[in-house]
């Protein structure tokens, strides 16, 4: 009997644990959304209804419901009082205007119910059939595996995404190239949160993954898809093709010449310097800056002609360097004391 308590005991705790943390991802998710409005659009008045439907930010006052778009420009303007009340539907932006939006969640499927926000007419109905998250992953995993999800698998950190956004991505890639925008579909299928669907469709927007497209279905109908061009042209480009290994670009070299310089260096010279940079060892372009500023000059086309012919002495280190200058001062029987100065120490 003690047993089958704290089993009770521990299921309720999981159960009210997952909630809060729902509860929790909604409200991070809807703050977030509320601080992008408030902190890039003025209002006279509080709002009292905001929501996101893809790239368009809806916002609702007592006088008005404005849709803005996600560089936060008005698209669409009417007063609240031209509309039906909204009860519990959500309000969103269709066809260059506001309808309402009911969502009908069944144990194999969802309804979208989209009603008309200025008259008592139902305007459209979307059913999606919907099968379970194991389901999903065992036809996955049945699956030979395919070019572009083995290398995505491989190299996905390569193009900036996170575990969660490329496990969507996956998900997404497995349905078809354009899917229909519908986050509560997604959500219910990965037993995940609505509003932590939106967030992470969101992010893949923002990082040029995925795109959203207006388009119209077979029955005529304008409905918003989730396009997968972006994804491929990324593989193809960023993961597919081989590019020559490029040379990691040294900040220090930029800072020194401008410490040296006492300026900032002009955009001819930083194309210079990052030229001298893939054809030398850094502590050779240091040391061949050294070499001017102790002759008093720091024209690049001077360092440029050190660089130069130290190239043809077959000079590629320090070392080789200062054994060059001790030949050339025994050459010359003449005693030249090297000039030793830190220079990535000096302030």
């Amino acid at each position: 009997m003690k047993k089958i308590i704290i089993i009770i005991v521990l299921f309720v705790f999981i159960f009210l644990f997952f909630l809060v943390s729902n509860i929790y991802q909604n409200d991070k998710y809807q703050n977030g959304i509320y601080n992008e409005i408030v902190s890039n659009y003025e209002l006279d008045e509080d709002i009292i209804y905001f929501n996101k439907s893809s790239n368009f930010y809806i916002i609702k006052t007592n006088s008005q419901i404005i849709v803005l778009d996600n560089k936060f420009s008005e698209v669409y303007t009417i007063n609240t009082s031209d509309v039906l009340p909204q009860n519990n539907y959500e309000i969103v932006y269709k066809d260059n205007t506001i309808i309402y939006e009911e969502i009908k969640q069944y144990e194999n499927k969802i309804v979208y119910n989209y009603y008309s926000a200025f008259e008592d007419k139902l305007l459209d109905v979307v059913e999606i059939e919907g099968w379970s998250m194991n389901e999903k992953i065992i036809n996955i995993l049945k699956e030979k595996p395919i070019i572009i999800p083995r290398i995505l698998f491989l190299k996905y950190k390569d193009l900036g995404l996170t575990n969660d956004e490329f496990i969507l991505l996956m998900f997404m890639l497995d349905i078809g190239d354009k899917i229909e925008y519908n986050p509560e579909f997604i959500a219910t299928s990965l037993k995940i949160n609505k509003f932590k669907v939106m967030e992470l469709i969101n992010n893949l927007f923002e990082k040029k993954i995925i795109n959203i497209v207006v388009e119209k279905n077979k029955h005529g109908k304008t409905g918003e898809y989730i396009s997968m061009e972006l994804l491929y042209d990324k593989i193809f480009k960023e993961l597919l093709i081989e590019d020559e290994p490029v040379k990691e670009i040294n900040s220090d070299v930029f800072t020194i010449f401008e410490q040296e310089l006492g300026r900032v260096i002009t955009p001819l010279e930083y194309e210079m310097i990052k030229k001298w940079i893939e054809e030398y060892k850094y502590e050779i372009i240091i040391e061949a800056l050294k070499e001017a500023v102790y002759n008093g000059t720091t024209n690049f086309r001077y360092i440029d002609s050190i660089l130069s012919n130290w190239k043809k002495n077959d000079i590629k280190n320090k070392e080789e360097l200062i054994s060059y200058k001790n030949k050339y001062r025994k050459s010359k029987k003449e005693k030249v004391d090297y000039f030793e100065y830190n220079w990535l120490e000096d302030e």
